[in-house]
């Protein structure tokens, strides 16, 4: 960690410097401190009624300029505890952060530009609506493996083939499938299966109207199919979604075969106050996985499901349905707050029962007068017919960026 800031003091006194050189390009990173606190109502076996860790930490990076089309990066990014109470009263832990003292080479690559075609290969960050960073405590998720993208004036063409992934709260990278079967809680018997998911993606934007499509293969797990689209009139966006998952090759989770379908209308009543409605809902069947839950492996309610909310979506958990109001309010220049109301059914299946959750969510942010530091505060209440979901959580990031 020491390492990691004195790079970082480094790179901020260089960055400007940089620009002068011919090989590199520029000194860019971030230092953050995250404080993440969280009191249920009572403990079970998954979980203490009480826990707070606070984790300071960040990254630095280097980019070349190109020669010849050719350019590369890299991050180095690292974290560690100051804080740590994950037990409570009777010595349960809580889950929150993972591994202590994590130093890794998050982003490594190359990067290919020729006229509109753009490759890259390594570790890299990337923005999909079931695979992108999960960039909520210190470190985000990155991927490593071959991105491409080709770049029209309203389409642009992606396509990429992954073959490892790093969890926000280690500093090991795993074969994505085998990471899959972890999250979801699976084991398998197979010990001859592919360990890559290819991502294709189709982005169309003119005037007010936005279309994505795209294709998740994750090879001997499932495939997911997903489109959305929204359109922009005056002070009203229209947006809709809709996907389906199943299972393919040695399906190693076992039969799958979900459906996702949402609505969400957005109004913004004036230059400050934007009020946004949405709804979602996912088929139950009862032979697939979890009922006919939907299932996105590398999120962790960071994917595009219009009711996720900071501590409760619908991904990976069960079917049902989901409704989510979101007030959006520029309080000021440089402060924003957003209040949100959110109700999940999830509907009962073989012998899981039915459990609503509704959650109250209150977050505001402020870029102070420092260039570059922003202080963020979530609040988040979850009430739960099941008494050991129910739960107040808090975090806490001061940020500083350069």
């Amino acid at each position: 960690m020491k390492l990691l800031v004195t790079l970082m003091l480094i790179g901020t006194s260089l960055s400007s410097y940089a620009e002068t050189k011919n090989f590199i390009k520029e000194f860019s990173g971030k230092l953050r401190s995250h404080h993440n606190y969280r009191q249920y109502e009572v403990s079970n076996a998954m979980h203490g009624e009480f826990a707070s860790a606070l984790m300071v930490g960040g990254e630095l990076s280097i980019l070349t300029n190109t020669y010849y089309g050719l350019s590369g990066k890299a991050t180095l990014a690292s974290s560690d505890y100051v804080i740590n109470n994950p037990r409570d009263k009777d010595g349960l832990y809580q889950f929150l952060f993972g591994e202590e003292n994590i130093a890794v080479r998050s982003e490594s690559y190359l990067t290919y530009t020729r006229n509109k075609l753009k490759i890259e290969s390594g570790r890299k960050k990337i923005n999909t609506p079931f695979a992108n960073g999960s960039d909520a405590f210190i470190i985000p998720i990155t991927y490593e493996g071959l991105f491409s993208q080709y770049k029209m004036e309203h389409l642009n063409l992606q396509l990429m083939r992954i073959n490892k992934i790093k969890a926000r709260n280690t500093s090991s990278f795993t074969s994505v499938a085998d990471y899959a079967l972890a999250r979801l809680n699976q084991t398998t018997t197979e010990t001859d299966y592919n360990n890559e998911t290819t991502i294709i993606g189709f982005n169309y934007k003119n005037a007010g109207l936005k279309t994505n499509i795209w294709h998740y293969n994750y090879s001997d797990l499932f495939t997911t199919t997903y489109l959305d689209a929204d359109y922009s009139h005056n002070k009203v966006n229209y947006a809709v979604q809709i996907g389906q998952q199943s299972d393919n090759g040695e399906a190693l989770i076992g039969d799958i075969d979900s459906k996702l379908a949402g609505l969400k209308l957005s109004y913004k009543a004036s230059n400050k106050l934007n009020i946004s409605f949405g709804h979602n809902k996912v088929d139950v069947n009862e032979d697939s996985f979890k009922g006919g839950a939907w299932i996105t492996p590398y999120t962790i309610f960071t994917d595009t499901i219009f009711t996720n909310s900071m501590i409760s979506g619908m991904g990976n958990v069960a079917p049902g349905s989901a409704s989510k109001l979101m007030l959006l309010y520029g309080l000021t220049e440089k402060t924003d707050i957003r209040l949100s109301y959110s109700q999940l059914v999830f509907t009962e299946y073989n012998s899981v029962d039915e459990v609503t959750q509704d959650e109250v969510d209150f977050w505001i942010t402020s870029q102070l007068p420092m260039n570059g530091l922003s202080v963020t505060n979530r609040f988040a209440r979850l009430d739960s017919t099941n008494d050991g979901q129910s739960v107040f959580a808090w975090r806490s990031q001061l940020q500083y960026v350069f």
